[in-house]
């Protein structure tokens, strides 16, 4: 799933915004889903924070895919961002965020979850995404080494979670200073 996400600067209330899909492929499926956010969560160092991708279908959640026999809700994906603010410290070295799904939650995982991260305060796109994530069993984590392309202090970082409906997921910034 790629997630495509319209800066604030663009939209103007009441203003109506056109979006273009395409695909250069001849059997091309896509389905396109709208969603507003006002902002997102601002997160601390060492304050566990959790993120809840829950349906807002009743139909999507009772229905299963006929040809894999995976239940719809388990395939649809959502997405949400939330911010880290990293302080301008001088001894900072190393900083890590972590998105973990709660073990409830792990046996609604039928693909891996993505994190996007950007610097600033809108949201990264799939192409905009620094490098420096990291896949695990059940979740992703950022790192960020001084000296890196990467890191910076006093700055926000954006980071987006595309995860399957129905999921809990833990969110934690640590930081080695």
């Amino acid at each position: 799933m790629d997630a495509c996400f319209v800066p604030r600067r663009y939209t103007n209330p009441g203003s109506t915004l056109y979006i273009g899909v395409s695909s250069e492929l001849e059997h091309c499926h896509f389905s396109i889903k709208i969603k507003y956010t006002a902002s997102g969560k601002n997160i601390e160092f060492g304050k566990e924070e959790y993120l809840h991708f829950e349906s807002s279908d009743e139909n999507v959640a009772n229905s299963t895919d006929p040809t894999t026999g995976v239940p719809d809700d388990k395939q649809n994906l959502d997405e949400q961002f939330f911010s880290l603010f990293v302080k301008n410290t001088p001894n900072l070295q190393h900083f890590t965020v972590s998105a973990i799904v709660d073990q409830n939650s792990r046996g609604k995982i039928f693909q891996h979850i993505k994190m996007y991260v950007g610097l600033g305060k809108e949201p990264p796109t799939t192409g905009t995404s620094l490098y420096g994530v990291y896949s695990t069993n059940y979740g992703v984590i950022f790192t960020a080494f001084n000296g890196d392309f990467n890191f910076r202090t006093g700055v926000d970082y954006t980071f987006v979670i595309v995860a399957p409906h129905g999921v809990i997921i833990s969110i934690l910034a640590r930081k080695d200073d």
